[in-house]
Protein backbone atom coordinates (compact mmCIF):
# COMPACT_ATOMS: atom_id res chain seq x y z
CA UNK A 1 0.00 0.00 0.00
CA UNK A 2 1.13 3.55 -1.24
CA UNK A 3 1.31 6.12 1.66
CA UNK A 4 -0.20 9.48 1.27
CA UNK A 5 3.44 11.06 1.47
CA UNK A 6 4.40 9.12 -1.49
CA UNK A 7 1.23 9.67 -3.45
CA UNK A 8 1.51 13.14 -3.38
CA UNK A 9 4.80 13.21 -3.67
CA UNK A 10 5.09 11.65 -7.17
CA UNK A 11 2.04 13.64 -8.08
CA UNK A 12 3.91 16.71 -7.04
CA UNK A 13 6.32 15.47 -9.57
CA UNK A 14 4.43 14.37 -12.25
CA UNK A 15 2.98 18.62 -12.23
CA UNK A 16 6.31 19.95 -11.95
CA UNK A 17 7.49 17.85 -15.19
CA UNK A 18 4.73 18.52 -17.22
CA UNK A 19 4.16 22.31 -16.00
CA UNK A 20 5.10 25.64 -17.95
CA UNK A 21 7.80 27.26 -15.67
CA UNK A 22 5.83 30.28 -14.58
CA UNK A 23 2.78 26.75 -13.28
CA UNK A 24 6.27 25.15 -11.39
CA UNK A 25 6.99 28.60 -10.00
CA UNK A 26 3.38 28.97 -8.38
CA UNK A 27 3.29 25.12 -6.94
CA UNK A 28 6.04 25.17 -5.51
CA UNK A 29 5.58 29.04 -3.46
CA UNK A 30 2.06 27.24 -2.39
CA UNK A 31 4.30 23.93 -0.80
CA UNK A 32 6.62 26.53 0.53
CA UNK A 33 9.97 26.17 -1.12
CA UNK A 34 10.25 28.62 -3.99
CA UNK A 35 12.84 26.01 -6.00
CA UNK A 36 11.65 25.16 -9.40
CA UNK A 37 12.84 21.21 -8.35
CA UNK A 38 13.82 19.59 -5.16
CA UNK A 39 17.27 19.85 -4.46
CA UNK A 40 19.67 17.00 -4.08
CA UNK A 41 22.48 16.57 -1.14
CA UNK A 42 25.97 15.62 -3.08
CA UNK A 43 29.46 15.76 -2.65
CA UNK A 44 30.51 16.63 -6.14
CA UNK A 45 34.42 17.39 -7.25
CA UNK A 46 33.83 20.25 -9.65
CA UNK A 47 35.93 22.80 -11.31
CA UNK A 48 35.32 26.45 -11.96
CA UNK A 49 36.68 27.32 -15.23
CA UNK A 50 37.91 31.33 -14.84
CA UNK A 51 38.03 33.44 -17.90
CA UNK A 52 41.67 33.60 -17.85
CA UNK A 53 41.83 29.49 -18.68
CA UNK A 54 42.27 29.03 -14.84
CA UNK A 55 40.67 26.22 -13.15
CA UNK A 56 40.22 26.36 -9.04
CA UNK A 57 38.54 23.52 -7.44
CA UNK A 58 35.30 23.30 -5.58
CA UNK A 59 32.66 20.88 -4.39
CA UNK A 60 29.09 21.00 -5.85
CA UNK A 61 27.62 19.90 -2.02
CA UNK A 62 23.55 20.00 -3.70
CA UNK A 63 22.08 20.43 -6.82
CA UNK A 64 18.81 20.63 -8.91
CA UNK A 65 17.47 20.47 -12.62
CA UNK A 66 18.21 24.18 -12.44
CA UNK A 67 21.06 24.89 -10.84
CA UNK A 68 23.31 24.01 -7.64
CA UNK A 69 24.96 25.16 -4.43
CA UNK A 70 29.06 24.98 -4.29
CA UNK A 71 31.89 25.01 -2.03
CA UNK A 72 34.91 26.74 -2.66
CA UNK A 73 36.88 26.52 0.33
CA UNK A 74 39.00 29.24 -0.91
CA UNK A 75 36.80 32.54 0.06
CA UNK A 76 39.04 34.09 -1.87
CA UNK A 77 38.66 33.07 -5.21
CA UNK A 78 36.94 35.91 -7.07
CA UNK A 79 33.64 34.25 -9.16
CA UNK A 80 32.37 36.41 -12.30
CA UNK A 81 28.92 36.68 -12.59
CA UNK A 82 28.99 34.18 -15.38
CA UNK A 83 31.25 31.08 -14.88
CA UNK A 84 31.95 27.51 -16.07
CA UNK A 85 31.26 24.90 -13.96
CA UNK A 86 32.61 21.27 -14.63
CA UNK A 87 31.37 18.46 -12.74
CA UNK A 88 34.02 15.73 -12.46
CA UNK A 89 32.40 12.15 -12.21
CA UNK A 90 29.28 13.12 -13.77
CA UNK A 91 31.45 14.43 -16.98
CA UNK A 92 28.68 17.42 -17.21
CA UNK A 93 29.52 21.16 -18.04
CA UNK A 94 27.70 24.44 -17.23
CA UNK A 95 27.49 27.71 -18.23
CA UNK A 96 26.36 29.08 -15.32
CA UNK A 97 25.06 32.65 -13.01
CA UNK A 98 25.56 33.52 -9.97
CA UNK A 99 22.42 33.59 -7.66
CA UNK A 100 23.72 34.30 -4.48
CA UNK A 101 27.23 34.22 -2.62
CA UNK A 102 28.11 33.33 0.94
CA UNK A 103 31.55 33.03 2.52
CA UNK A 104 32.72 30.19 0.55
CA UNK A 105 29.47 29.20 -1.09
CA UNK A 106 27.78 30.47 -3.94
CA UNK A 107 24.48 29.25 -5.06
CA UNK A 108 24.05 29.49 -9.30
CA UNK A 109 21.69 28.65 -11.95
CA UNK A 110 22.71 26.42 -14.54
CA UNK A 111 22.15 28.47 -18.20
CA UNK A 112 23.20 26.10 -20.70
CA UNK A 113 24.12 22.32 -19.44
CA UNK A 114 27.25 20.35 -21.64
CA UNK A 115 26.99 16.52 -21.92
CA UNK A 116 30.89 16.17 -22.13
CA UNK A 117 31.57 12.89 -23.80
CA UNK A 118 30.03 13.97 -26.07
CA UNK A 119 32.09 16.26 -29.04
CA UNK A 120 31.17 20.23 -28.28
CA UNK A 121 31.67 23.31 -29.79
CA UNK A 122 32.63 27.45 -28.73
CA UNK A 123 32.47 27.08 -24.23
CA UNK A 124 31.32 23.09 -24.25
CA UNK A 125 34.76 22.89 -25.98
CA UNK A 126 36.62 24.68 -23.02
CA UNK A 127 34.34 22.93 -20.56
CA UNK A 128 35.41 20.05 -22.01
CA UNK A 129 38.89 20.64 -22.20
CA UNK A 130 39.19 21.00 -18.22
CA UNK A 131 37.47 18.02 -17.86
CA UNK A 132 40.11 15.89 -19.47
CA UNK A 133 42.94 17.68 -17.71
CA UNK A 134 41.27 16.82 -14.51
CA UNK A 135 40.76 13.50 -15.54
CA UNK A 136 44.52 12.76 -16.39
Amino acid sequence: MVSYAVLETLVRNFVLDNASELERRSISRAGGDRRISPRESVKLPALLVLADGEVAPCTIVDRSREGFRIDLADDGVAVPDQFLLVDILGGIGHEAQIAWSNGSFIGARSLIRHDLHEPQRGLGDDLKKAWARALT
